[in-house]
C-alpha cells in the first residue's frame, strides 16, 4: 500500500484483510461460493423482474383490445346494426354482445 493512503486505517484494514482471505484457501473458496450464489440470486431477481414486465405487458395490450372491442361493439350497437353482423364483425357470441348491451344499458339507466 503506497505511504499516503496508510493513514487511511479502514482502507488499511481492508488490505490485511483481503490478504487474510486470500492466504486462507478454505475461506476463499466460501467466499467464493458465497458470490456465486449471490449472482445467481440475483440473476433470478432479474429474470423474474424480466418476466414480471412481459406478462404484465401482455396483459395491459389484451385489456387494451378487449376496451376497444367493447367501445367498438357499442358504436356499432349505438347505430342501429343488427346483433348477427356485429358477431360477425367483432367475432362476440351473440350473448357476448347482449351482455354488453345490458350492461351499458345499466350504467345508463
Amino acid at each position: 500500500l503506497p505511504d499516503d493512503l496508510q493513514s487511511d486505517k479502514e482502507l488499511v484494514m481492508a488490505v490485511k484483510e483481503l490478504k487474510r482471505v486470500n492466504s486462507d484457501e478454505r475461506t476463499r473458496a466460501i467466499l467464493e461460493q458465497r458470490d456465486k450464489e449471490e449472482r445467481i440470486r440475483i440473476t433470478q431477481i432479474n429474470e423474474a423482474l424480466r418476466q414480471g414486465r412481459e406478462d404484465g405487458l401482455k396483459q395491459g395490450l389484451r385489456q387494451g383490445r378487449d376496451e376497444e372491442r367493447v367501445s367498438v361493439v357499442m358504436n356499432m350497437l349505438g347505430e342501429g346494426l343488427d346483433i348477427a353482423l356485429i358477431s360477425k364483425v367483432t367475432g362476440l357470441s351473440h350473448a357476448e354482445i347482449e351482455a354488453l348491451k345490458l350492461s351499458a344499458a345499466e350504467k345508463t339507466g
